[in-house]
């Protein structure tokens, strides 16, 4: 390295070895501060993402239907208690329930309704009266929209414990 200095114009020439080592610099800092504003910029991100979509509030009752929820799940046992067994097949404009008892045999003379709801909408949500087509064989008509439902379905004999069911189907 040449040095020029104006007064004496003498030219010294600096010799490299006597200067002291230069530290390198660290990129621990920059990496650090880089992921604490991109973790930064994801959590902006999720929170204008979860104050666009707000909840579904599925119920403003919520503890009576959780009192109301106790007397199905009684009901539940003692229609499990009856021992009936239920095969459902589904055709493009019903739903057919066969029940029969643990012996095979079907049952007749009962009456309900079947409940059809959806996850994603009220508005295909539908009842359908049950009708007994043969001994033990009760269909229920279907709602026109196509997709995933959970049907509650009820059937009582005119005295005596009704029979529950619950299921999810997909319709065609």
């Amino acid at each position: 390295m040449l040095i020029e200095r104006a007064r004496d114009h003498v030219l010294v020439r600096a010799d490299d070895s006597h200067e002291a080592p230069r530290p390198a610099r660290s990129l621990w800092p920059v990496g650090i501060i880089a992921a604490l504003i991109f973790v930064a910029g994801v959590q902006t991100a999720f929170v204008i993402i979860a104050s666009d979509n707000a909840p579904v509030l599925e119920s403003e009752t919520a503890y009576a239907d959780a009192l109301e929820y106790d007397e199905v799940i009684a009901a539940r046992r003692a229609a499990a208690a009856l021992g009936y067994t239920a095969r459902v097949d589904v055709t493009p404009d019903a739903v057919t329930y066969r029940l029969t008892d643990a012996a095979g045999a079907p049952i007749t003379g009962l009456t309900g309704a079947l409940v059809y709801r959806r996850a994603d909408t009220r508005a295909a949500d539908a009842a359908h009266p049950f009708a007994e087509a043969t001994p033990g064989v009760y269909r229920a008509a279907r709602p026109a929209a196509a997709g995933l439902f959970r049907v509650d379905a009820r059937l009582a004999p005119a005295t005596g414990t009704p029979w529950l069911d619950r299921r999810d189907l997909v319709l065609p």
